[in-house]
């Protein structure tokens, strides 16, 4: 290439040869052919870069949303335990209020409205002291905090299990509030084969009541018990088939018709 002013001119020889070609070449189309094939390259290099960022790009979108989708899921378990616990703390704050805790004045003396409508009415509380042995209340309350229905009657001179049925079984949902009929001192409080967890109560003149097959008990032996306080939480313990409360009144050692002494729920 041989430089001339203003351009190149280019000799090309054949090897061996006498022959030649040559070419003439301006400055500014040689520079302007460099420029555009810089140019070229830099544009395709600007393009390669691009692509490469929105692949990248692309790729984190995608993890991005995996990660948003596993964020979903989680939130959507903790809303899950969330309303869990708030179940679990509603009937812990159930359970502690029937139980006296921060709410009652004692550790048992809670008096409940009925859980049904028209259900029992609670009398206003007797005296929890010991029970006159002289006389004994008028009238006895439904010893359920709901209505309940009765699936068994009382069989006439029964005086336990062996000899027929002495009670009456009202069937309740397991956990149903029971309470005392009226107010007496509790003489047992325990687990028995037959009765489960029961609590026996007397009441003076004679008269005593039992509540079997309960699930829980919050009383004990030697505790004093107000009308219509909650002295257990019904269940199917003890020989039973489902969750009833069994429900005795005896007097003078003979059981007697509960029908006869019970107001009627909701009288």
């Amino acid at each position: 290439m041989e430089g001339r002013e203003g351009g190149w001119t280019v000799v090309l020889l054949r090897k061996g040869g006498l022959r030649s070609w040559s070419w003439s070449l301006d400055r500014v189309p040689v520079l302007l052919g460099v420029a555009a094939v810089v140019l070229v390259l830099v544009a395709a290099g600007f393009g390669l870069g691009l692509g490469w960022a929105a692949l990248r790009g692309s790729s984190r979108e995608a993890r991005l949303e995996a990660r948003v989708d596993s964020l979903t899921h989680e939130r959507g378990k903790i809303l899950a335990l969330a309303a869990r616990l708030d179940s679990v703390d509603r009937a812990y704050r159930r359970l502690r209020q029937v139980m006296g805790g921060e709410v009652a004045a004692s550790d048992r003396d809670v008096q409940l409205p009925s859980d049904e409508p028209g259900g029992p009415a609670p009398a206003g509380p007797e005296s929890a002291s010991a029970p006159d042995a002289a006389s004994a209340p008028d009238t006895y309350d439904w010893p359920l905090a709901q209505r309940g229905f009765v699936t068994r009657g009382h069989q006439e001179g029964a005086s336990g299990p062996a000899e027929g049925h002495p009670g009456i079984d009202i069937a309740v949902p397991t956990g149903s509030y029971v309470r005392a009929s009226a107010g007496g001192r509790v003489t047992e409080a325990g687990d028995d084969d037959v009765y489960g967890k029961f609590v026996r109560i007397e009441h003076g003149g004679g008269v005593r009541t039992l509540y079997a097959h309960n699930l829980w008990l919050f009383v004990r032996s030697g505790d004093s018990v107000a009308r219509d306080e909650v002295i257990a939480l019904s269940g199917n313990t003890g020989r039973s088939t489902a969750p009833h409360l069994h429900f005795e009144v005896t007097k003078g050692g003979r059981t007697v018709d509960p029908a006869r002494l019970l107001r009627s729920p909701g009288g």
